[in-house]
């Protein structure tokens, strides 16, 4: 997935992904076939999460997630449950 060819994500995380695209992050990776999400896409900076926060509100349907595990890179993102699918970035100061 290039940052021009993202139509296989859903609508939702399709609003967040172009606005990070219009803030200059990119994306770097495209993974699938995880057991509790089918697409998760990774970008190279920090995602605004003023603007997740914003957009995420109370659906729902959407969840902000943390993951610090010390194997992996630090990373900050959001889960769309319904589409089982994932957008994140590196997390703030790492």
């Amino acid at each position: 997935m290039s940052d021009n060819d993202t139509r296989q994500l859903c609508d939702k995380l399709q609003v967040l992904l172009q606005h990070e695209i219009r803030r200059g992050n990119r994306v770097i990776a495209e993974e699938t076939g995880w057991s509790k999400v089918a697409l998760a896409v990774r970008l190279a900076e920090t995602m605004d999460m003023e603007f997740v926060k914003t957009m995420v509100g109370s659906d729902p349907d959407m969840d902000i997630w943390e993951s610090r595990d010390v194997k992996n890179p630090a990373e900050t993102g959001v889960l769309c449950k319904s589409a089982r699918q994932s957008l994140s970035g590196r997390a703030a100061g790492y």
